[in-house]
């Protein structure tokens, strides 16, 4: 099987952002504990946001401690992240049907 990685690195980044609005204004909206995963990143380095926001497009999301409302919202936005990643990729059957 091809791997496409600029299509993976690309589904990768619109799937962060769009993780990253779910958890930064809709999961408020909806009730649920704001989750930034840049501001909780800048904690643990040195309170600097925009090492942050790399560290989050970098690595995802860290793992996180909390109650179970944020853990709903981690999984909601994982969700996202997910779905956003496989519609830019593309549907993964169609890879594995023309490699065999």
């Amino acid at each position: 099987m091809k791997i496409d990685f600029v299509r993976a690195v690309a589904g990768g980044v619109f799937g962060a952002v769009a993780m990253t609005v779910v958890g930064v204004y809709v999961a408020p909206m909806r009730g649920l504990a704001p989750m930034n995963p840049a501001n909780m990143l800048a904690g643990q380095m040195g309170q600097n946001r925009m090492l942050g926001w790399r560290g989050h497009f970098m690595i995802g999301m860290p793992l996180f401690s909390g109650d179970a409302m944020m853990a709903m919202g981690s999984l909601i936005g994982h969700m996202v992240f997910g779905a956003v990643l496989g519609a830019v990729y593309g549907e993964a059957g169609k890879a594995v049907r023309a490699a065999a």
